[in-house]
């Protein structure tokens, strides 16, 4: 079992249960790699820390997989958690 932010709160593989947007949260990101992030508005994403501090949201629609930039450790508000899940529902966009 992956830890899962779920209403506001982070539920991890432990059982503790922090809410998002505080010390805690921050603290737990810092640490840790992985989360699953699931929206009462979109269909749930994964979110993955890479290069150090980088951190990035997937979800994969009729098998392929879509990849949204989220923004650093203390980006990850729970508005921007949310902005990236709906972000995720529209297809990429070609760079100009």
């Amino acid at each position: 079992m992956v830890a899962a932010v779920v209403q506001g709160l982070l539920k991890t593989e432990c059982g503790k249960v922090t809410e998002i947007d505080g010390i805690n949260w921050y603290a737990w990101l810092t640490e840790n790699q992985t989360f699953r992030y699931e929206s009462n508005e979109h269909a749930p994403y994964t979110a993955r820390k890479e290069k150090s501090d980088y951190w990035y949201g997937y979800r994969k629609t009729a098998g392929k997989l879509h990849k949204r930039y989220i923004g650093k450790t203390f980006d990850m508000t729970a508005k921007r958690l949310e902005e990236i899940g709906g972000t995720l529902n529209t297809p990429s966009q070609p760079s100009s």
